[in-house]
């Protein structure tokens, strides 16, 4: 069953030449839902947290958000939209979900060395903190998925 409403917290995108890695019950989710709201972390590091200097981060999550709505925009899901959300993942998916009571989450988060520290066992925090079904999609520096993680309710 497709959810109704799903938000994507897209810590990474996937590239334009790798769309179709994407998988096919992902699109179909994405696609199928009558809502879609994407949120972008800012990707600090411990200095820029510390020191409260997030310009660059929250510019670079402007961007992707602005990137992967205009893409699933394009792919026909027009029900969508997008916001740079908080330097911790987890605050940023309970700030979505305030206003946005998702049916479904997917984690579109970096893989291996360019993990981000934030991104340590996000999916296994993520069901356990919102109770919701969650795909994890793992994607590489080059943007390709290399994993996909799928879940049903917790």
């Amino acid at each position: 069953m497709t959810a109704q409403r799903v938000l994507i917290l897209a810590n990474e995108m996937v590239s334009e030449r790798a769309t179709r890695g994407v998988p096919k019950y992902v699109r179909d989710q994405v696609l199928g839902a009558e809502e879609v709201r994407v949120v972008t972390s800012m990707l600090t590091t411990r200095l820029e947290s510390w020191a409260s200097d997030t310009d660059a981060a929250a510019s670079s999550a402007s961007d992707r958000m602005r990137a992967i709505v205009s893409r699933i925009e394009t792919a026909g899901q027009h029900t969508i939209q997008g916001t740079v959300g908080d330097e911790d993942p987890l605050q940023a998916i309970a700030d979505a979900l305030a206003p946005f009571p998702a049916d479904a989450l997917i984690l579109a988060t970096h893989t291996g060395e360019a993990r981000h520290r934030r991104e340590r066992r996000l999916r296994e925090k993520a069901r356990t903190r919102f109770d919701l079904p969650t795909t994890e999609m793992l994607i590489d520096g080059a943007g390709s998925v290399v994993s996909v993680r799928a879940d049903e309710h917790v």
